[in-house]
This record gives structure tokens, sequence and C-alpha cells, in this order.
């Protein structure tokens, strides 16, 4: 029982029930097709380019007053509108849009 099931290396190699050729005939390396994309190490990004604000003390200064008087403004309508009785988000949105509208979109000093 123990010859039946021992591995024979002097055997004829197998073949294909269909064409009766070896198998390793039939088993062969496929051959690899071109790349379609580039390898990442060849494609590199564009340069990034330096990007430098200029601006002074003075134009820094006028910048921050301008959007502490928009806080300024809606926090005071706020107010008034709590001493008033007229305090609801609707009010509290209109007054940020329109204080945000009053100082413009960039705000280009």
């Amino acid at each position: 029982m123990s010859n039946a099931l021992a591995h024979r290396t002097d055997a004829e190699p197998s073949r294909d029930a269909g064409t009766g050729r070896r198998l390793d005939e039939v088993l062969v390396p496929i051959p690899r097709r071109p790349r379609l994309i580039a390898p990442t190490d060849a494609v590199r990004p564009p340069r990034l380019h330096t990007v430098a604000f200029h601006a002074t003390v003075g134009q820094c200064v006028a910048r921050l007053a301008l959007w502490l008087s928009v806080v300024v403004r809606v926090v005071l309508g706020r107010l008034v509108d709590k001493v008033r009785g007229r305090d609801t988000i609707q009010r509290r949105a209109e007054r940020s849009r329109e204080a945000l509208e009053r100082v413009g979109g960039t705000i280009c000093l």
C-alpha cells in the first residue's frame, strides 16, 4: 500500500486530457501588456509657486478695526433687540448678513 502512494520521480510528466500535450508545453507564462499609465516616479507634480503678501502695519490695523466694527455692530444690535423684546434668530441672521454686506465681500483696502 505504501508503494502505491509513493511519489514517483521517474514518471512521465502529466498530459493535457484534451490535446494530449504535456502540461509544461501548455502552461507557459503570459507576456505582460504594455503599461498605459506611466510609473508614479516618472510623473511629478508642477512646482508650487510661493505667494508672499505684503501689508504694512497701518493696513493691518485698519483691517482689524473694520472687522471689530462689524462684530460691535452685530453685538450692539442684538442687545438693542433684547431690550426691545424683538430678539429672534431670523433677526440675528439678517443683522449679521447686513453687517457683512455693508463692509463688502473681500474688503479691499
